[in-house]
């Protein structure tokens, strides 16, 4: 639930947060039914907050809204790599329905810039159901970095995947990519993955949001520098999704009323579409990545870990589909803390 895929809040006041210490995945990726597992680099010693949620389907096989995780796994960059590609993942019906799910990542980057924590993902058909994953991201001072990634496929009848890419080429323009259309953006909602090409904060931070049938919209601060996105994009006719936009420019966490999205039960309601851009031209990644976690059917929380200028935002509401043919329940935790040397916790 944050808008960079990894870990939300350093909770040691308004600090100049480096990547390794505001960086996080899930260690135990391919183990969730049983605990879950977060880890960073390095000896960082400031408290990491992170807002998490697990969904499941738990209906009949072959249900409409059925979706299945065909593979979890870590993948790590070298110093030296821009991408690397995964082992391999067997057992895939249909290629063109699946989605490369980023659940967390990290740079071990010391600096406070952004730019080698953040990773697009990118499926390879190898034939007779086998695929594997490439991963890519920008490098400055040529650290490593690691992912942790599902790979879902949405069997079910009532589902419809796609994925589109995008560069910018006006920073601060809403800039838009056409897909095949989905009939109602209230029953569709995006996975959005971003890779940065600079250093500060107005350069590490992209919107990205369904905006019509047809359309996704992409959105970055007017001082940035190339970021290059990718959208998957998911609808489902029972999906509810509600989206909503925002400014706060003075506090570390903040409320935003969801009333209007009608949410009738937090267990089968997620946010999606968490993205944020800040117009500071400093270094400092704390800034730049904003987390949101539903405090009650009407509220969703808003947290950041320095307050330097204005962020934009923006969060969807999905109410998943609960009727005959597929369940889905929601695990959630929210300001789940990481702390001491790096290490793990659960």
């Amino acid at each position: 639930m944050s808008s960079h895929h990894t870990g939300t809040r350093i909770e040691t006041g308004d600090s100049n947060v480096q990547q390794q210490a505001g960086t996080c995945w899930i260690n135990n990726p391919g183990n969730l039914l049983t605990s879950i597992t977060f880890q960073r680099y390095g000896a960082a010693t400031d408290t990491l907050t992170i807002n998490w949620e697990i969904v499941e389907y738990v209906g009949a096989g072959g249900g409409a809204n059925e979706f299945v995780v065909r593979g979890q796994g870590i993948d790590s960059l070298t110093t030296a790599e821009d991408a690397s590609t995964t082992g391999t993942i067997s057992g895939i019906s249909t290629v063109a329905d699946c989605v490369a799910w980023i659940t967390g990542q990290g740079a071990a980057n010391l600096s406070t810039i952004g730019r080698e924590a953040m990773h697009i993902a990118s499926i390879n058909d190898l034939g007779a159901g086998d695929v594997t994953i490439t991963l890519t991201r920008e490098r400055q001072n040529a650290e490593a970095s690691t992912v942790s990634y599902a790979l879902i496929e949405f069997v079910g009848s009532a589902w419809t995947v796609q994925r589109a890419t995008h560069t910018t080429t006006t920073p601060g323009t809403e800039e838009t990519e056409t897909v095949s259309t989905v009939g109602d953006i209230a029953n569709a909602f995006v996975h959005h993955q971003f890779k940065v090409g600079g250093e500060l904060c107005d350069d590490d931070g992209c919107r990205a949001w369904l905006s019509a049938t047809t359309t996704v919209s992409f959105q970055t601060d007017s001082g940035a520098s190339a970021v290059d996105s990718v959208a998957w994009v998911m609808q489902n006719s029972s999906l509810v999704v509600t989206r909503f936009t925002g400014t706060d420019a003075t506090n570390a966490s903040w409320n935003h009323d969801v009333t209007s999205a009608g949410i009738a039960d937090l267990a089968k309601t997620t946010l999606e579409e968490v993205g944020v851009t800040v117009n500071q031209a400093t270094s400092s990644f704390a800034a730049e990545v904003v987390a949101a976690r539903l405090t009650s059917t009407t509220n969703v929380e808003l947290r950041r870990s320095r307050v330097l200028a204005t962020s934009t935002y923006r969060f969807a509401t999905v109410v998943w589909p609960t009727a005959a043919g597929g369940v889905f329940i929601k695990m959630v935790g929210n300001n789940f803390r990481l702390a001491g040397s790096g290490g793990l916790a659960s």
